[in-house]
């Protein structure tokens, strides 16, 4: 359809163009008379083969404490029959502060909030990530008991 515009770019909605489609374009414009052009058509393109990756992951405990094992568990979503072929994870201020298996463990060195990022590659090598944040707290203190 004709849009009444002074841009000279335009995207397509989520949705309206389907995975694994191959498209033509093309584009006229109008002049302040409304006299319009002729068409140019564009090239051809197609969509990737599927949606990517959606990447998400939990842990556990969820509030860990400085140097205690977190275990980390991918949930991602993988689309169009492909499979996962690779994992890679980034702890900040983790030992250790990297991982190429789905599921890792980690132990965080300092507290406050740490960074997670987990990015997946799917086996048609479409890749995406996410991080979350982790809040690490202090391990209760170490009592000695003295007699008096």
């Amino acid at each position: 359809g004709k849009i009444n515009s002074s841009w000279n770019s335009s995207t397509v909605p989520a949705g309206f163009l389907q995975f694994n489609t191959a498209y033509n374009w093309r584009v006229k414009v109008w002049d302040e008379a409304d006299a319009a052009s002729d068409w140019a058509n564009g090239p051809n393109f197609t969509t990737q083969k599927h949606a990517a990756p959606s990447v998400n992951f939990s842990w556990a405990p969820t509030n860990p404490l400085v140097n205690q094992t977190t275990q980390f568990a991918d949930q991602t979503t993988i689309f169009g029959g492909a499979s996962v072929s690779s994992w890679l994870w980034s702890f900040q201020n983790g030992n250790p502060g990297s991982s190429s298996i789905q599921n890792p463990q980690t132990k965080f060195t300092s507290q406050g909030t740490k960074t997670t990022t987990l990015s997946v590659t799917d086996s048609d090598s479409l890749q995406c990530s996410a991080s979350k944040n982790v809040e690490v707290g202090l391990p209760p203190p170490q009592f000695k008991e003295v007699t008096p």
